[in-house]
């Protein structure tokens, strides 16, 4: 029988590099012939036989691909072409306990929901799936993850990681990764007031004290990707220290797909955040993941999926993870079909 993989997919237009995606014909008797009812979408490119092509989405929208044989049997997929996809900062923050550390929303599609990893590390404040912002608030020590998906079903993700503080004085949170234009704002835990700041790479942003005796700061990030080095000192001389990454979002295209039992070669790109980037299957009964690999065809970082035959006929939620080195992550839905 005559398959299209994936047979759906989502994907967004707003990339660092050209959005790109792989769709392979399988099953029938080649050469394969595609045509799409919307080609003002895309450019499509195949290859000799038409086993595989290569879609560049160009306009927002939904997109209609036929698949032929020389047998003339047909079948399609149907990509869904977005404007955006959603957006969370920090994307990787590092908060003593018992703080508490505010989220932007942003891009997508709206209304969004949110949902965390690990209840017993975070808890989520009030959120009507329409705001652009929400308090996380730090329970106990470990790590969790805050979970932004969009009405189309893209996902962003944000690493939480809370820890007990041991130090006379601290910085809330201590570590964080934002885009460029983006801030955060920092706060002291303890100490002995006034406070004292210091950006020790103002090149990268900058930092504006805000706040009684100075008790917080806001750092702004610039255009320049890089690590900027924030230092308080407490009115003993006592310090303390937070560092922010500025690098862009952790992209993985599509960012959801449909697959059938037993298809083989899903193929993925991953943009932004840090290379190199590693990726983790959270279930073995879904089948098989590679390592993402920079492309000397592409000149992008790709990885494939396999679908085990026996995988259940079910959304997969969140069931490939890809790293980065600095800790920004991003997940995958499959929806296995049968």
């Amino acid at each position: 029988m005559l398959q299209v993989t994936p047979s759906q997919a989502t994907i967004a237009l707003d990339t660092l590099s050209t959005p790109t995606m792989r769709l392979f014909a399988s099953g029938g008797d080649g050469p394969f012939f595609w045509s799409a009812d919307k080609p003002y979408l895309a450019d499509l490119f195949l290859n000799s036989d038409g086993s595989m092509a290569t879609l560049i989405p160009k306009l927002a929208g939904t997109l209609t691909l036929t698949v032929r044989d020389s047998r003339n049997v047909q079948n399609t997929a149907v990509i869904t072409i977005l404007e955006q996809n959603p957006n969370i900062t920090p994307s990787v923050v590092t908060v003593s306990n018992e703080s508490t550390v505010s989220f932007r929303l942003s891009d997508g599609t709206p209304p969004y929901t949110l949902y965390v990893s690990d209840p017993n590390i975070i808890q989520l404040g009030d959120f009507d799936g329409s705001a652009t912002t929400v308090d996380v608030t730090a329970l106990n020590a470990g790590m969790s993850d805050l979970v932004l998906e969009d009405s189309a079903g893209l996902k962003a993700v944000a690493s939480v990681t809370v820890t007990e503080l041991q130090d006379e004085i601290a910085i809330s949170p201590s570590a964080a990764v934002l885009g460029r234009n983006d801030f955060v704002t920092l706060t002291v835990r303890y100490g002995l007031s006034p406070y004292f700041w210091t950006n020790e790479n103002p090149q990268l942003g900058d930092l504006i004290p805000i706040g009684e005796d100075d008790l917080s700061a806001i750092f702004q990030t610039g255009n320049d990707p890089g690590v900027a080095t924030v230092v308080v000192e407490d009115a003993r001389q006592v310090n303390a220290v937070a560092r922010i990454t500025i690098a862009d979002a952790l992209r993985v295209l599509p960012g959801s797909v449909t697959a059938m039992q037993g298809s083989t070669g899903l193929t993925f790109l991953v943009q932004g955040g840090i290379p190199p980037y590693s990726a983790l299957l959270k279930d073995y009964r879904f089948g098989t993941v590679t390592q993402p690999v920079l492309s000397q065809t592409s000149g992008q970082y790709e990885f494939t999926a396999s679908v085990d035959a026996a995988a259940e006929a079910t959304t997969w939620t969140d069931v490939i993870e890809i790293y980065d080195v600095g800790g920004l992550k991003a997940a995958v839905d499959v929806v296995v079909a049968n």
